[in-house]
């Protein structure tokens, strides 16, 4: 059980009152169009199949190494290294580390390649498994070659490794479908940080039906281009079937894909799908499958059923093919739909890296009116901190209610594992269709894990980042197909983040444009004050005027999505993932180190049941905001942790709870009470902000809210009784965290990133299980001062 899940309290009666009477105000349906509920689902009209194997003697077929070679007393024959001599035969006392007997290490200047000669047969494998000795960061990438022609290429994968023995994975998608074998297996290698050792090299064949999730595993994220959808393989040698008691007038609705990697060329398949039970006809729908698209894609079906309400229905899926071999497609999100004229929807929008100042009224002038207009009919939380100051992590936090102390992620190189539940997992078991779209390629299900529980998901694929307009126009056309089913939606919008680059009507709108940002008779700035994107600029306003541009644009393209009746009619939730330094503490156009710059974010809530026109000075966590859509969907017995945040309404001198956070990387967390803010650097830190390890900082921020006035020497008693209660709060932390590591990395990404102001990805990993966050020492004079 999460630690804050034990913080997680039920609404107060007259907030019960409040809930339930927003039910049928034009977010939920009306008592005429419930068909059937329970505790923990809205009453509604989406039923989801859950697909069983017809099968119990079916498997998947096993993974099979089809070669395999180890370094035993030499390089193995096979291997040939370049360049020349960049390779070297080390046996484990040279290497004086724990492994297997040899290895072969590679010095990388600034890269190397390991070839090894086949002949292999087609489809004899799919997978490169290299395993390696490292302490440090190497980037590798597998290629597999016929006679100079490239069959399949690997994404370029990072490995990072602490001296053990680990083992990377490269998958060479379409391979099988090949109607040649490889004559040569390359790997290249980039260092990124101490040189390899190379133990063993393994070529497994993956069977098309184990490269996706079986319906014994249940749905998960499957990929294809820049969409993700939640669904199951569909062998042919094992139909699957649901038992289901359908509502009124209802349609089944699936989707189905025939990815590359599961293909062989001219394979005829035909998907055929039957419905039967109840007092009406058999239904029944064949689709073939085409295997000849130069791009495959998810295609949506919706079948009409001729069936009243009530009746047990058998949904039954068959893959046919012609010959003996198996095959497999995917199939996601089925489920029997009745339409509603007034579907529930909650809409999600996270603005990435939005300064809480930055508002209508708020900093520079800065121009907001859609969501001024939005606080005016609804509630504006003036005092909401993020969890963190890092785009993954704070929306792991968001999406699953738990701090990072608990979800162990800590950089964007980490994922949530499926051991979490999200807040779109909570939405979609209670019967909502569930979307997202996203403008950040990082924060794609692939590289973040943060898909888990969205039925339809975007984000781009070969491009670092995207205009809001385009997240924005992929979700108005799903919207208008998912018509008539309830809807919880997640847009994420990155146009505020680096490189400030607003379209061009917006470039002076906070700019004069007499001035000349790049006037050479002005200073050159040093380098710590240069944008990064454009170093060209030398006057430091230019930067925060494009910042604000973005801002104003951001909310133009809010107003034009809301301008859809639907969305406009339900429930809206607005809120940043962190902020942005211009300048404070020495940090220029990022948002490093743990100050109200970085933690404060917008928050603005309206929608039936949200109370119009109010402001709320009191403190609040972002953490409690999944509670609060749930409290507000009508499912406040939905298990998900935190409080609701309109308790802060019903009483606004309500005492707030203390506020931690933790930062990228784990360099320091903080803890806000009562106007004080304390932040404790947890790692010696060599990059703006500078700090000591364990430096202990104290502001009053009623009084400094830049934290600027330092005040740990005039209030030591306080001081050190915050530090205290911050070093309890990082020492209950779960032993179980959520995140899957940074073992492997697609370094394309990771080089993305960077190029945004990503950088230090060598910073510190979650603390092992047994390990504390925060251990004094005797010999830190920081800790002698507090602990003596």
């Amino acid at each position: 059980m999460w630690s804050r899940r034990s913080a997680s309290i039920s609404p107060r009666p007259a907030l019960v009152a409040l809930l339930l009477t927003s039910l049928g105000s034009g977010c939920s349906p009306t008592l005429d169009e419930v068909w059937a509920g329970d505790a923990g689902r809205l009453p509604g009209a989406l039923v989801r199949l859950d697909l069983r194997s017809t099968r119990p003697d079916y498997s998947v077929p096993p993974v099979v190494t089809a070669a395999s070679f180890e370094v035993g007393e030499s390089i193995p024959a096979r291997w040939r290294f370049t360049p020349e001599g960049c390779a070297r035969y080390r046996t484990q006392d040279q290497r004086a580390k724990k492994g297997p007997a040899a290895g072969v290490e590679v010095e990388l200047d600034p890269e190397a390649r390991l070839t090894i000669r086949g002949p292999f047969q087609p489809e004899s494998f799919n997978r490169v498994v290299l395993r390696l000795a490292l302490q440090g960061k190497v980037d590798v990438i597998a290629k597999a070659v016929a006679k100079g022609e490239l069959l399949a290429r690997s994404t370029t994968t990072r490995f990072v490794g602490e001296g053990d023995v680990g083992a990377v994975v490269l998958d060479l998608p379409g391979l099988l479908a090949a109607e040649k074998g490889a004559t040569h297996v390359v790997l290249t290698f980039r260092r990124v940080l101490r040189a390899p050792i190379v133990l063993g090299v393994d070529l497994v064949r993956v069977p098309r039906a184990a490269t996706l999730p079986t319906a014994t595993e249940g749905p998960r994220p499957i990929q294809l281009g820049e969409e993700t959808r939640s669904g199951v393989g569909l062998s042919s040698f094992d139909p699957l079937e649901a038992r289901v008691i359908g509502p009124p007038q209802a349609r089944l609705e699936f989707a189905y894909a025939y990815p590359r990697s599961v293909q062989r060329p001219g394979e005829t398949l035909r998907l055929k799908v039957m419905v039967s039970g109840g007092a009406g006809e058999p239904t029944s729908r064949t689709i073939r499958l085409h295997s000849d698209e130069a791009e495959p894609r998810w295609r949506t079906v919706g079948i009409p059923l001729n069936h009243v309400g009530g009746e047990e229905l058998n949904v039954r899926f068959e893959l046919e093919k012609i010959g003996a071999e198996e095959a497999v497609c995917a199939l996601a999100s089925p489920h029997l739909v009745r339409r509603l004229s007034t579907p529930p929807t909650v809409v999600l929008v996270t603005s990435d890296t939005h300064r809480a100042d930055h508002l209508e009224g708020g900093a520079g002038g800065v121009r907001t009116p859609f969501l001024a207009r939005l606080a005016a009919e609804g509630v504006i939380f003036e005092d909401c901190f993020a969890p963190t100051n890092i785009t993954n992590p704070s929306h792991a936090s968001l999406m699953t209610g738990i701090p990072v102390r608990d979800t162990g992620i800590l950089h964007n190189n980490a994922a949530l594992s499926g051991e979490a539940t999200t807040l779109a997992e909570r939405f979609q078991a209670a019967g909502f269709y569930t979307l997202c779209a996203l403008s950040a390629r990082h924060l794609g299900h692939e590289w973040s894990g943060l898909g888990q529980g969205f039925d339809r998901a975007f984000a781009p694929v070969g491009e670092d980042q995207i205009d809001s307009s385009v997240a924005i126009a992929r979700l108005e056309g799903w919207v208008e197909e998912a018509r008539g089913r309830p809807l919880f939606i997640w847009l994420h919008v990155f146009d505020a983040h680096t490189p400030y680059d607003p379209p061009q009507s917006h470039r002076y709108l906070y700019y004069d444009r007499e001035q000349d940002p790049y006037d050479p008779s002005l200073p050159a700035l040093p380098k710590e004050k240069r944008a990064i994107w454009d170093r060209r600029i030398r006057d430091l306003s230019y930067v925060v005027a494009q910042y604000r541009g973005e801002i104003t644009y951001l909310d133009e393209q809010l107003a034009s999505f809301f301008e859809n009746p639907r969305l406009a009619k339900g429930l809206i939730a607005v809120t940043g993932d962190h902020g942005e330094h211009f300048g404070s503490h020495g940090v220029y156009w990022l948002h490093q180190g743990l100050y109200p710059e970085t933690l404060a974010v917008p928050l603005i809530l309206r929608g039936p049941g949200c109370p119009q026109g109010a402001r709320i000075a009191a403190p609040v966590d972002q953490l409690d905001l999944g509670r609060t859509l749930l409290d507000l969907a009508g499912l406040p017995m939905v298990d998900f942790p935190g409080r609701n945040l309109l308790l802060w309404v019903e009483d606004p001198e309500r005492e707030a709870p203390p506020r931690f956070a933790i930062s990228s990387h784990g360099h320091s967390a903080s803890v806000g009470r009562g106007g004080w803010f304390l932040a404790l650097n947890l790692r010696r830190r060599l990059e703006p902000p500078v700090r000591d390890e364990h430096q202990v900082e104290l502001y009053y921020l009623p009084e400094d809210p830049t934290c600027e006035r330092d005040l740990v020497d005039e209030r030591p008693e306080l001081a050190k009784e915050l530090r205290q209660v911050l070093i309890e709060w990082l020492a209950d932390a779960s032993d179980s965290k959520l995140s899957l590591g940074e073992g492997r990395q697609d370094a394309e990404i990771l080089a993305q990133m960077a190029a945004l102001g990503y950088t230090g990805d060598t910073g510190t990993t979650p603390p092992a299980e047994g390990e504390a966050w925060f251990t004094p020492r005797r010999n830190n004079p920081w800790d002698r001062r507090f602990e003596d």
